[in-house]
């Protein structure tokens, strides 16, 4: 097991990703668990008691300054642009979406 990652979202939905091993491709697996800060925690544990090494690296998102909020940081922007992006964006969703 090379890595473990919670999404940060409701459905608590957690990836493991397992290293190659004699040549047979690592997978990724993706499952819903619930309490899954549970699980990592006790998977950690486990981990452990049989001597792995596990290292936390917690991805912490860029925090915003109050400048970046400002009403001066806006008056640069371009709406126009904004709204073709808006735009250009739904209708490529329109033209991809499907029901499974």
């Amino acid at each position: 097991l090379i890595n473990v990652r919670k999404k940060k979202d409701a459905n608590e939905t957690i990836t493991l990703t397992w290293k190659e091993v004699n040549k047979q491709e690592g997978i990724i697996q993706n499952f819903w668990i619930e309490e899954s800060s549970t699980f990592i925690e006790k998977l950690i544990e486990s981990m452990k008691r049989y001597g792995a090494k596990v290292s936390k690296n917690v991805v912490k998102a860029p925090d915003l300054s109050i400048d970046d909020v400002t009403k001066k940081s806006y008056e640069k922007v371009d709406i126009q642009e904004v709204l073709n992006d808006i735009a250009i964006c739904e209708s490529e969703l329109l033209g991809n979406l499907t029901i499974q």
